[in-house]
């Protein structure tokens, strides 16, 4: 197994946040520290690559299953799931609680939201209930669409 150790040290994703910082590092490489090892035939910089291609791209990461994973070949059941457990971290981080949040205008809707929403594969009709300072007390998914649309009733 070709392993991030025997990467030549320049390009050593290790390095490079001990240089540079974890910023530094582009999403292959991030992909490569956490799967660990590549395969008998493959760097884990290649197999990382790969991986992002045959899913689509690094946006389509939120949306992979563990069926997935393992079909593609140089990722077993460990790595499969090192990368459900970051992406699954992630999405939590993201939906943190945010009921002291203040809504004065739109924008502030969006910045609540829009995270959220933009992952989702159907149209979702929300409310978002204020108290009398403009906070946030309550979120609430009203009604799920379709892939482009959402009916709503006044009453």
């Amino acid at each position: 197994m070709l392993m991030i150790k025997t990467i030549p040290k320049e390009e050593n994703p290790r390095e490079k946040v001990k240089s540079s910082g974890i910023e530094s590092l582009n999403n292959i490489e991030l992909i490569a520290l956490l799967i660990h090892t590549g395969s008998k035939n493959e760097s884990v910089i290649n197999l990382s690559s790969r991986l992002l291609k045959e899913i689509g791209g690094f946006n389509q990461l939120s949306n992979i299953t563990l069926s997935k994973l393992l079909s593609i070949k140089g990722i077993g059941e460990a790595k499969a799931i090192t990368l459900l457990s970051i992406i699954e971290l992630s999405k939590r981080l993201k939906s943190k609680p945010k009921s002291l949040d203040v809504i004065r205008e739109p924008e502030s809707v969006y910045h609540y939201v829009g995270d959220e929403l933009m992952m989702l594969k159907q149209e979702n009709f929300i409310i978002l209930c204020l108290d009398s300072r403009y906070r946030i007390i309550k979120k609430k998914t009203i009604f799920i669409g379709s892939i482009n649309i959402s009916i709503v009733k006044p009453r």
